[in-house]
């Protein structure tokens, strides 16, 4: 186990105002556990005045990246990284892909002419901003992005598309400046996914305001409707408009020279500052090979705090259970990794370790068993501490540790679960469906078939750039992240969206959210919000301590994987025909 302490910055827990009776002793116990940090914790940023490497990938020395491409040549964006800042400049009747998983600062297109820019599936945009200056006649498509605030400039005859779940797209705000003129938002959806492409029809069109005179922020509410409101009104900002960019401000993060003041609800940006700006980041030498591998390290390293603070946080989380009346919990990969599961993204995850040439084997899903934490939650629920779980594994561990099926959604799949194609019913199996069994991996048949209607079996697995297998798991876990008033938060990067976005949806009910994760995330800066808390503990230590403060009892004898059993069907024919 690492000694490292975590960071400073980002682990210092505030006061929940919702802990009622305990309000009290839970401050008490908030300030001990943040001054513990503080006290043993060095910034994950580093010192910015020091000659100290960066511990963060994002804290490098922004860097530019000024790409000009030939007319009419296409053109794929890939091997980005956290610190640089794309800028796209005087492209001609190109297609630009930002392809999924890339990671990089901001993108920035300047003077485009009739060109087609799709941003992929899950790109990480560190600063969650894109800025579009001076283009005409481009369609720029988002799907699943998290893009929080898109801002223009000089706009001409534009068409922005965005794609993705709702509880992501509803989060994000078109902000037109000066000279926007003749543009136009759009929704739609994917008829088809290539992977390193798509296609989409249009749901619905809306002509933008022009911005000749005032300013406008556009967004899209709970029904997908697109709305816009004034930023500026006769040169006064208007406050409603003002309020959707206020809205955004934990979320966005500052990437070039002047964006902490460009950030603001009433800044009176211009694109020749932003222009300014990038010119000041293309005066930034190269960094360094080494550093900058060293910096991918360090956001890898996992971070532990000392024992007396996870315990007072314990406390904290305990009454903050006991006073929400609507629990939501949000699992990823390092839930899991008690049990023998690898994860993606930790010191020897499969993706850290695929990038150093390293192969990693953990165990099968049939070797492993529901950890103490998928036993804690499952007890939670029954005593109504836990009104339902949203997770990203395929692991199926929460439910073989006895919560009902109703209550989790499996947003990216199981791998006990099978689905008819036709029918939809739904087949639970004892054994993992993706082993040694699946027919085709591009049209997700199992080989087996539906003993009701003889059509074929299909795996619920979702890979990036898919869209949910079933669309009433986006209903539920909408449905619940909206009426949440505590999210926790166990064992998950936060990189991957729409996924990402669920929990934040509490704050809107003046809730509050718990994050569990040895590794940074990027809702870091989020957790130092008043009420959040932000955990650097083994989820099984802190949910046991959890579970002392409220004697709650956690059996871990529960495994529902038997009742799953039926004969294995033949496969390659269908035996009710």
């Amino acid at each position: 186990m690492s000694t490292e302490a975590p960071p400073s910055t980002v682990c210092a827990t505030s006061t929940c105002s919702a802990t009622a009776t305990s309000a009290s002793a839970s401050a008490s116990a908030s300030a001990s556990a943040s001054a513990s940090a503080t006290h043993v914790g060095a910034s994950v940023h580093g010192d910015a005045s020091s000659n100290a490497p960066p511990r963060h990938s994002a804290d490098l020395p922004k860097t530019l990246r000024r790409i000009q491409l030939p007319p009419g040549k296409p053109c794929k964006l890939c091997e980005l990284r956290s610190h640089e800042i794309v800028l796209m400049e005087n492209c001609k009747d190109n297609k630009i892909l930002l392809r999924m998983n890339q990671r990089l600062s901001m993108i920035v297109f300047v003077n485009c002419e009739n060109c087609i820019v799709k941003l992929l599936d899950s790109a990480l945009l560190t600063s969650r901003t894109t800025r579009l200056i001076n283009c005409r006649n481009c369609e720029f498509v988002f799907e699943d992005i998290d893009s929080r605030k898109v801002e223009c400039f000089g706009l001409q005859e534009n068409r922005l598309v965005f794609i993705g779940d709702t509880v992501l797209l509803e989060s994000q705000v078109v902000i037109f400046r000066d000279g926007c003129v003749g543009n136009r938002i759009a929704t739609a959806e994917i008829t088809s996914n290539e992977i390193i492409d798509i296609t989409y029809d249009i749901e619905k069109v809306v002509e933008v305001p022009p911005s000749d005179s005032d300013q406008w922020v556009g967004y899209l509410d709970q029904a997908r409707n697109i709305n816009f409101v004034r930023l500026t009104e006769s040169g006064a900002f208007n406050p409603v408009g003002a309020a959707h960019i206020q809205k955004l401000l934990p979320f966005i993060q500052a990437s070039l020279p002047g964006d902490d003041a460009f950030n603001q609800p009433t800044a009176r940006v211009t694109a020749q500052q932003i222009l300014d700006a990038l010119e000041v980041v293309a005066k930034v030498p190269k960094v360094d090979e080494e550093l900058i591998s060293m910096a991918y390290d360090a956001e890898r390293r996992e971070y532990h705090e000392p024992l007396e603070s996870v315990k007072a946080k314990a406390k904290i989380v305990a009454d903050m259970i006991l006073a929400s009346k609507h629990t939501v919990v949000y699992s990823g990969a390092g839930i899991s990794t008690s049990s023998g599961i690898g994860d993606f993204r930790g010191p020897t995850g499969l993706w850290t370790c695929q990038d150093k040439g390293i192969h990693v084997k953990s165990k099968t899903y049939k070797e492993v068993e529901p950890t103490y934490a998928h036993y804690a939650i499952t007890a939670l629920a029954k005593r109504q501490l836990v009104h339902f779980i949203f997770t990203t594994n395929v692991d199926g561990l929460h439910l073989r540790s006895g919560m009902p099926m109703h209550m989790v959604v499996e947003i990216h799949g199981s791998c006990y679960r099978e689905v008819c194609k036709n029918c939809k019913k739904v087949f639970m199996r004892d054994y993992d469906i993706w082993n040694d069994s699946v027919q085709s991996y591009t049209n997700h048949w199992t080989g087996r078939y539906c003993d009701f209607c003889g059509g074929n079996l299909l795996d619920t697995g979702v890979a990036f750039g898919e869209t949910y297998r079933d669309p009433l798991d986006a209903v539920k876990s909408t449905y619940h992240a909206r009426k949440a008033t505590l999210a926790i938060i166990l064992g998950t990067s936060m990189n991957v969206q729409s996924s990402a976005s669920y929990p934040e949806k509490c704050l809107r009910n003046n809730g509050h959210m718990v994050l569990v994760n040895l590794q940074a995330t990027p809702y870091d800066a989020v957790m130092q919000q008043e009420g959040n808390v932000r955990v650097w503990a083994p989820i099984d230590q802190f949910l046991s301590l959890v579970a002392e403060h409220l004697s709650l009892d956690v059996p871990m004898i529960t495994d529902i994987r038997p009742q799953w059993h039926e004969p294995e069907p033949q496969k390659g024919w269908c035996n009710i025909l």
